[in-house]
């Protein structure tokens, strides 16, 4: 007869009333009621077992290693009681965490931590600084410097439809050229912006050239020189001429 047990599923005499091998209670054997054969001499009948009564301890197998010695139960030692598992919860809505809100892509970023601004330092006390007044000098009477007095006149002919004009030399330094601080001053493009000077002194009258292009005077060219000059000098500067009139004394200004 086959074991019942499905771990099992030995064969068996038709006289056993338990398997041999994991003493299993056969169905139908000679214990159980309705089975073949009576129970041997001595020992009483075997009623076949039901689904109350609790189930036989598995024994281990005679072919299966015993557990090691680690795993054993130590002797005297209480079994952990298995306590039933509380029964599972089914979730709820309240369960379910917030999920935030997606940010709107038109939202500018947060800066990060190192890109934020520093926090302002707290105010400091105004600190009045002590202003020393300065020293004013008061001029007592009219110092001012004596004019320049007129001691020749510079004639400058263009053309017979633009005669030109008369320039005015006084004491001193008078500078000829496109600046507009010059005493005598030219719009021509070949003239430099401080071109010569011509200074009038008690010792006499001379021009001083300071142009690359040079200056003609009388038909010679000057150029980082000096030369003399007398009533009716010529000068020529750019496409005008210039001619050097000296005032007589009786009427200098």
């Amino acid at each position: 007869m086959r074991c019942p047990n499905n771990r099992c599923q030995a064969d068996n005499a038709p006289h056993q009333s338990r398997c041999v091998a994991c003493q299993t209670p056969l169905t139908g054997g000679p214990g159980a009621a309705g089975g073949h054969g009576a129970p041997p001499f001595g020992m009483p009948a075997r009623r076949q077992p039901t689904v109350v009564d609790a189930p036989a301890q598995e024994q281990a197998r005679p072919n299966e290693a015993p557990p090691p010695f680690f795993e054993r139960p130590r002797p005297g030692a209480q079994q952990p009681s298995q306590q039933p598992a509380a029964p599972r919860r089914q979730p709820t809505v309240d369960d379910i965490p917030a999920q935030p809100q997606n940010p709107s892509p038109f939202a500018a970023p947060q800066p990060a931590f190192y890109q934020r601004p520093a926090p302002a330092p707290p105010p400091q006390p105004a600190v009045v600084a002590s202003v020393t007044p300065r020293a004013k000098t008061v001029l007592v009477g009219s110092h001012s410097p004596a004019p320049r007095r007129l001691r020749a006149v510079l004639v400058e002919y263009r053309s017979p439809e633009d005669p030109g004009r008369v320039h005015f030399l006084r004491d001193g330094r008078n500078a000829i050229g496109r600046d507009e601080e010059c005493e005598v001053r030219s719009d021509d493009a070949s003239v430099s912006k401080t071109h010569a000077f011509i200074y009038v002194d008690p010792d006499g009258m001379r021009l001083v050239d300071n142009s690359q292009n040079g200056t003609v005077v009388d038909g010679r060219t000057v150029r980082g020189a000096q030369v003399s000059l007398t009533a009716g000098s010529k000068l020529d500067l750019g496409g005008a001429r210039y001619v050097f009139v000296p005032i007589p004394p009786p009427f200098e200004q």
